[in-house]
Order: C-alpha cells, then structure tokens, then sequence
C-alpha cells in the first residue's frame, strides 16, 4: 500500500486544498500548544457564544477557528480525508483535528490515520490524540473536558453537507477541451493578435472545474443565500 505522502497520489477533489489553507496546524502538532491553543478559543468563543445560533447570518470575527472546523466537518468524506492525509504533514494535522472534534467519526479515519505516517507525523498531537478517540480510548481529563466543551459549541452549528468537484483535469473530456482551447487560442493569436487573444480567455465560456470554489458552489447548491455566506471566507 503506497505511503499518504505518495507524490503520485491523484486528488480525488478539485476544491481540496480550500480545505488545507490558512490552518493552525503547527499549534495541533504539539501537545503543548495544542491545548493552550483549543484553551485560548474556548475563552474567546464565551463572550460571543450568544451569535452561534445566528450563523451564518452573523458571524463574528473571533469565531472565525470553530466556523472553519464546521466548515471542514461539513465537507468531510472519505475521499477529502484521503486527500487530506496524502497530502503533507500540514494537512494531515488538520484532518486529525476533525476527526478528533467531528460529530461524524468514521471507520476509514482511523485507517488512514493508521497508515505509514512515519514516526514524527504519528507523534503529533493531534494524530495522537484522534487515533485514541477513533479506538475508543481516552485522552488526559482536562483535554477531554475542553474537546467536550468544543464539542457542544461546534453542535450549534447547523449541519449541511457542503459539496466538493471531483478532480477530472486528467478525464478524456477535460483533456480534449483544454486541447481546443489551446488551438482555438493560438489561431487567434496568429491572426489577430494578443489582444484580441487575452480577450477571448476573458469572455470565453468556462467549464465547472475552472471558476472558483465559491462561485461554483454559489451556483450549484440549493442553499445558495446561506452558503454564500458561509464561503465568502474563500472569495
């Protein structure tokens, strides 16, 4: 079984990486930092746990760490956590925090966290401790109480499965596209010149794998007021 580092690992997500941006992860890879950082949001999240019920129509700055974890624990399947835990030593960190915090333990969690990590990303704090979780294990009582605390600010959060884009850059249809576009391009190119050229990639009509992640989702979900201000964090 290849490694989750494996260069050659394909991903099954076009919009993964949305959710490897911008995490804490060098504080959830150490013990220490790791409870002093889950402690000091549970103190910043007391003043303004009254708004958590209002999400996503009021969102406060503050909160910003617990609507991220929603927003991961939101998106989360087996395919993502793959990604995820393939990736790099960054990313599987976070996805030991959402399997350490979700709602939604699954079986393929513990495996993939489970798999040839090599010692030091097994040592992380976070791997660590969501590996005893997902084998029904304890951790130490002060972090338990805190995760349980979390817990029961993330389960305010209303629950919707926010949809990803399979990854099909290398599909046949994506392939023969692309291979258009390029002559279509460079036809222009040769007979009229580059500006005419860059106007044409600006106007032309896009695929679903190539606008952005918010704005395909804009598009496509049926909750389009409330996931787009869920998502304007990714605009």
């Amino acid at each position: 079984m290849p490694t989750p580092l494996n260069k050659r690992h394909i991903p099954n997500y076009l919009d993964s990486q949305e959710y490897m941006a911008h995490t804490p992860y060098m504080q959830l890879s150490r013990k220490g930092s790791g409870l002093f950082f889950l402690n000091y949001n549970l103190e910043t999240i007391i003043p303004y746990e009254k708004f958590i019920d209002n999400y996503p129509y009021i969102k406060c700055e503050p909160l910003e760490f617990l609507y991220q974890t929603h927003r991961s624990v939101c998106a989360m399947d087996k395919l993502l956590f793959e990604d995820l835990t393939r990736h790099c030593w960054r990313s599987i960190s976070w996805a030991a925090w959402i399997a350490l915090v979700t709602p939604y333990p699954k079986r393929y969690m513990l495996k993939l966290l489970s798999l040839d990590l090599g010692e030091r990303i097994r040592n992380q704090w976070s791997v660590k401790s969501a590996v005893l979780r997902l084998k029904g294990k304890r951790n130490n009582p002060e972090f338990d109480s805190s995760l349980s605390r979390f817990h029961s600010y993330l389960n305010q959060l209303p629950y919707r499965r926010i949809p990803l884009r399979k990854f099909d850059l290398y599909s046949k249809k994506s392939i023969s596209h692309f291979e258009d576009l390029k002559s279509e391009l460079r036809n222009i190119y040769k007979t009229e010149g580059s500006d005419p050229a860059i106007s044409f990639l600006r106007t032309r009509d896009k695929l679903p794998n190539e606008v952005p992640y918010a704005e395909w989702l804009s598009k496509t979900t049926t909750h389009r007021n409330k996931l787009e201000k869920i998502f304007s964090v990714f605009k």
